[in-house]
């Protein structure tokens, strides 16, 4: 029989009124009203209101104080956010510094290999490179290669980690 598992509840008439603030009260504040043998809740109504505005500033207190709570959860997780988006910009502010410390020991092994082939090639011939001459060509071909390869040549050059430092900021702040 569908429903067999829920007792109704029944309700009946006493005669007696009861009025009740269905709240938690920490304060230990009267949540209930109720016909007795000697007074009758219609000449407790004054206190009943006065249960209800006390318990609605309860209320209020604790609303306040969760908005407070909130407010400062917002701003702790905000300053977090700051502080994580600084610690990543600062790691790849750091790898972009380590990528260019290796192009430019790249372009500075290079730059000397360049010197030591045109140096050898001039030993064993006996005299300096001409002008115009395969040698030559090849040694400013590789140095201009290289120019285009390390960033520490162009201080214009975007991206760059060291662009700005050692020049003269018309700014108040000046970025490390």
């Amino acid at each position: 029989m569908p429903g067999a598992w829920c007792n109704p509840v029944v309700f009946s008439t006493t005669g007696r009124l009861t009025l009740t603030i269905d709240v938690h009260s920490r304060d230990g504040a009267r949540l209930r009203w109720a016909d007795g043998t000697k007074q009758r809740v219609e000449h407790c109504l004054s206190s009943f209101v006065e249960g209800v505005l006390q318990c609605a500033e309860e209320l209020r207190k604790e609303q306040r104080a969760e908005e407070e709570r909130r407010k400062k959860r917002e701003e702790w997780e905000r300053q977090r956010a700051a502080k994580v988006r600084l610690i990543l910009e600062e790691e790849e502010r750091l790898k972009r510094l380590m990528a260019e410390a290796d192009s430019w020991d790249r372009c500075r092994r290079v730059r000397a290999y360049i010197r030591h082939v045109v140096r050898t090639i001039e030993a064993a011939e006996g005299m300096r490179a001409q002008p115009g001459s395969r040698l030559q060509k090849w040694a400013d071909w590789a140095t201009l290669q290289i120019r285009r390869e390390d960033t520490t040549l162009d201080p214009r050059r975007e991206g760059r980690v060291g662009a700005g430092v050692g020049r003269r900021s018309t700014s108040a702040s000046v970025e490390p």
